[in-house]
């Protein structure tokens, strides 16, 4: 079944210096790990992004042949076979020159023709510096620059993106704010233009090449792409990036109202009498108006202009006009106490009176909610503190409490449940 795509779009125009810059503007679906890059280029050996060996997808209609170099361990060497070179041992006072001719990189050895006599030796033991090249020599085969010159789509993990998503919590309002961290690892200055930050969680860190190309083909013209994976997409309008370098940018941020505050508590009580020490958790419902990013929001409180860290929360899902309920951290200004004052057999099925203590420790009216898990399946549940707040039956073997709790109020509940075997 598909899914409705998430779109968002970065408005602002964002520009970080022109050195070196790629004079045609990039397309590019950025992943978390890898990117789909798409641009106009005159042979595929003057690609902007260094591509993953076997992505290349040639865009036109009819194209020659590409020849790509066999990715090396040892780069530098691998570039100058076929030419002549000079190797200085890195422990004795040993050089040779002559033409490269030979890597095993299995057995970590290099040949070199010095004058009709081929040598082989330790690669690991030797520098390597290039010579300028003679006319004479001849080129390394598969090094021959082809001659494609059109639209070409590859991936490269050159250029990459990470999410950084945020809460901040001022009084009875909340602040969503997402952030996206993309990186330049080329050493080149790239501008993309018309492109997408693609976030989704996947197993293999390769994208499926026709899907992307494809979505980012279809970007410009249709904002609600849909396709089979939960995923979301933000539009770029246009970024430069210089190389070797970090940008951090905003995609998207709300503020809303804060719908609910409660101080929530769960405990699993036994038959026998004994007193249980709560612990409180803060918990929070807002609703969004617009969709945003799922996964772990740092969380900070905001007062008199400072952030005050606390812990993650997972939203695994963030979609507009969904109501969120969140905890945030352990709630220290409330505290209690729940304990069994009688029950009228060890064995089910049993009567059991409660007692539940509670004490406001903050200068602010606070509300509270206390799920009580039992043994067995309840058959009734009996108020005998009206006032004190509201006690219903919340499953089979469960009761919940609520109520409000005024500035440094103490509160005592007693209420009786009825459990069957």
């Amino acid at each position: 079944m598909k899914k409705q795509v998430i779109v968002l779009g970065i408005t602002s125009l964002l520009t970080l210096g022109t050195t070196n810059a790629i004079s045609e503007p990039l397309r590019a679906v950025i992943g978390l790990n890898n990117s789909q890059v798409t641009e106009n280029t005159r042979t595929s050996s003057d690609l902007s992004l260094n591509p993953i060996s076997g992505s290349l997808l040639p865009l036109d209609k009819n194209f020659h042949p590409l020849i790509q170099s066999i990715q090396s361990n040892f780069p530098n060497w691998s570039k100058a076979l076929g030419q002549t070179v000079q190797v200085d041992s890195k422990q004795r006072d040993l050089s040779y020159s002559g033409k490269l001719t030979k890597i095993n990189a299995s057995h970590l050895t290099f040949t070199l023709d010095i004058d009709g006599h081929k040598t082989q030796l330790p690669i690991n033991d030797f520098y390597l510096i290039p010579q300028q090249k003679n006319p004479s020599d001849s080129s390394t085969p598969g090094a021959k620059k082809d001659s494609y010159r059109g639209k070409i789509s590859y991936q490269s993990n050159q250029l990459s993106w990470s999410p950084k998503r945020v809460l901040i919590i001022n009084k009875d309002h909340i602040s969503i704010i997402n952030m996206a961290n993309i990186e330049n690892r080329s050493t080149n200055t790239i501008t993309l233009k018309n492109s997408l930050l693609h976030y989704a969680h996947s197993k293999t860190p390769l994208f499926k090449t026709e899907r992307n190309t494809t979505l980012m083909m279809n970007a410009s013209t249709d904002r609600h792409v849909d396709y089979s994976d939960s995923e979301v997409t933000y539009p770029i309008k246009e970024i430069t990036l210089p190389p070797n370098t970090h940008l951090l940018t905003q995609i998207s941020k709300e503020t809303v109202s804060i719908d609910k505050s409660i101080s929530e508590a769960t405990v699993y009580s036994a038959s026998v009498a004994d007193t249980t020490e709560l612990q409180f958790q803060n918990s929070l419902t807002f609703t969004l108006k617009q969709a945003s990013l799922p996964g772990s929001y740092q969380t900070y409180w905001q007062r008199d202009g400072l952030l005050i860290p606390s812990d993650s929360v997972s939203i695994p899902l963030a979609r507009a006009k969904q109501t969120l309920h969140i905890t945030t951290n352990n709630n220290l200004d409330m505290t209690g106490q729940l304990t069994l004052v009688h029950a009228s057999s060890r064995k089910l099925p049993a009567t059991q009176k409660w007692k539940l203590t509670l004490k406001n420790h903050s200068n602010e009216p606070r509300s509270f909610l206390l799920t009580q898990h039992t043994r067995g399946v309840i058959n009734s549940v009996e108020d005998e503190s009206p006032s004190a707040g509201e006690i219903k039956k919340h499953s089979a073997n469960s009761v919940q409490l609520t109520g409000t709790l005024t500035a440094n109020e103490s509160k005592t509940i007693f209420y009786t449940v009825k459990i069957n075997e």
